[in-house]
């Protein structure tokens, strides 16, 4: 046998419900965890066996389109966010007014520029 509940005078007065379970406090170690994974940049591997297992499970998820290899160091970058898109776009338009629309060169945008053979 269920309760009714009382019909809703409006969808604003809809609230959630809290849960009662109750979030056992970080001991030290989960902690550290947490600060590390919330402060760290940079990871360097160092060991050639794992960092040969981190490269071969990047390739066989297809997650490794954007790596790269500098001077031997393999490079991870991060995705494009917005501003950074909008940065790409913006001098796109001004590369393009200069220089394509001048017929002094074509301008490709997105495409990877180095001075590297």
């Amino acid at each position: 046998m269920s309760k009714e509940l009382p019909p809703q005078r409006s969808a604003a007065r809809t609230t959630a419900v809290r849960s009662r379970k109750r979030v056992a406090p970080l001991d030290g170690e989960q902690a550290a965890r947490v600060r590390i994974l919330a402060n760290a940049s940079t990871v360097w591997i160092v060991d050639p066996i794992v960092s040969r297992a981190f490269i071969r499970e990047r390739q066989e998820r297809g997650i490794d389109k954007w790596d790269e290899v500098w001077d031997g160091v393999y490079v991870v970058p991060p995705l494009a966010n917005n501003p950074h898109q909008n940065l790409v776009g913006t001098l796109q338009v001004i590369v393009f007014q200069v220089i394509q629309q001048e017929g002094l060169w074509s301008v490709f945008p997105g495409s990877n520029v180095s001075g590297r053979r």
